[in-house]
């Protein structure tokens, strides 16, 4: 698992920077082409690392328990980011202005 979380995370790494240069060069065009092919590319790892990640379970988890931990999971993520939101609004109420 943890190699598979270790990938997950470089990959969405690097999806968001390509979302964030995209987002950065939408308005001029430069180079939408390879980037939008990257960030799809960068999709397809993710979709085949999360394929190959239940295949393998399978071998180990029913399709019950293979369900559970991925709504687990998801839901772990999720309340994990609104918990962070949540720190960081609390964060810069406190501090109004960035040092």
């Amino acid at each position: 698992y943890k190699a598979f979380a270790s990938d997950m995370k470089d990959l969405n790494k690097k999806r968001a920077k390509t979302y964030k240069l995209m987002t950065e060069n939408i308005e001029s065009g430069n180079g939408m082409d390879s980037i939008v092919n990257q960030l799809l590319d960068y999709e397809e790892q993710i979709n085949n690392k999360r394929e190959a990640f239940v295949a393998d379970m399978k071998s180990i988890l029913s399709s019950q328990q293979i369900a559970k931990m991925i709504v687990f999971e998801r839901k772990f993520n999720n309340e994990i980011k609104k918990l962070l939101k949540q720190y960081q609004k609390n964060n810069n109420k406190e501090k109004p202005f960035k040092e």
